[in-house]
């Protein structure tokens, strides 16, 4: 398994848990409840949050996380799949998400997601299973469950392992065989 070493790049300690937020910097995907969350986990926990993506907020938010050393701004990236690999918890608080890609990709490297009750997320992220679901208006609940993971690491490797077994049923064989199975049954 090929690591991005990301990790090494920016510095943060293979003991720190490390929380990924990956979207577009805008309020839609809510990127300054990741800098809210680090601020209070940070006090009783050995966290690092990297923050992946670009957008119109990028220097607001970066001016809000200024001085925290436990968050790290990465921009824009490629290397999604690898980041995820030494990622311990996707934070993905975002409002009006339809099916969102990274949450699939951090299921596929048994990454658990502390998500929003919304959309096809509630597809993937199946509650106390393969990650935590919040209700999009609790900002609290996303950052309590956020601590669940973070100070239960027994967790976290088994809704990361739970996450990896439930996303292949979104696999292309998988839906194809469904989809024929449903356009035999019409015959």
């Amino acid at each position: 398994v090929k690591k991005s070493n990301i990790r090494k790049e920016f510095g943060i300690s293979e003991k720190k848990v490390l929380i990924a937020f990956i979207g577009m910097l805008t309020e839609r995907k809510r990127p300054d409840m990741a800098i809210e969350a680090t601020k209070r986990l940070r006090k009783k926990y050995d966290i690092h949050t990297i923050i992946v993506g670009d957008g119109y907020l990028n220097k607001i938010l970066r001016q809000k996380a200024k001085g925290i050393k436990e968050i790290t701004f990465a921009g824009s990236r490629k290397d999604i799949p690898q980041i995820l690999r030494e990622t311990d918890i996707l934070f993905n608080p975002g409002i009006g998400e339809g099916l969102p890609g990274v949450v699939m990709e951090a299921s596929a490297s048994k990454v658990p997601s502390v998500a929003s009750r919304e959309g096809g997320t509630q597809d993937i992220v199946i509650h106390k299973k393969t990650g935590l679901l919040c209700n999009l208006n609790k900002e609290e609940e996303f950052y309590k469950n956020l601590e669940v993971l973070v100070k239960d690491k027994a967790l976290r490797k088994k809704y990361g392992l739970n996450a990896y077994n439930h996303i292949k049923n979104f696999s292309w064989d998988k839906v194809i065989k469904k989809y024929e199975n449903l356009y035999r049954s019409l015959k």
